[in-house]
């Protein structure tokens, strides 16, 4: 979990993961352009997670990418933002962290197959 101030609202993370917990991730490797593959990920998971967690109206919270260094080179994980001074946001990722996927494979629902349906139109044309 981590702090930032921004303005008024004081905002913690807390880190759920490059992808879903039983699932191999791409990894840092300093001897291969990883960081593409590694966004791609990253991003899925991020809409993933978004689709079978919507955050509910008025509380202060947002999926984002979290960048660290490791020694051989950047690496991301998602993460739940929320405001440290609303209980229903913190309630809100600590949901999100007890119940985070474990497999890409999880039943999508309803909101993530009208993403997913969404997604095959545009790419039909």
């Amino acid at each position: 979990m981590r702090s930032d101030d921004l303005g008024s609202i004081r905002y913690d993370k807390i880190e759920i993961g490059a992808s879903p917990y039983d699932e191999d991730c791409v990894q840092v490797d300093p001897r291969t352009d990883y960081l593409p593959a590694m966004k791609a990920e990253l991003n899925r998971f991020k809409s993933l997670l978004e689709a079978m967690f919507p955050v509910p109206e008025g509380v202060r919270a947002s999926f984002v990418i979290k960048w660290n260094i490791h020694e051989y080179g950047r690496y991301g994980e998602v993460a739940v933002q929320y405001d440290s001074e609303d209980p229903e946001a913190l309630r809100f990722a600590l949901n999100v962290e007890d119940h985070a996927p474990a497999r890409w494979d999880v039943a999508p629902s309803a909101r993530f197959q009208e993403l997913i349906d969404k997604a095959r139109s545009a790419q039909a044309g």
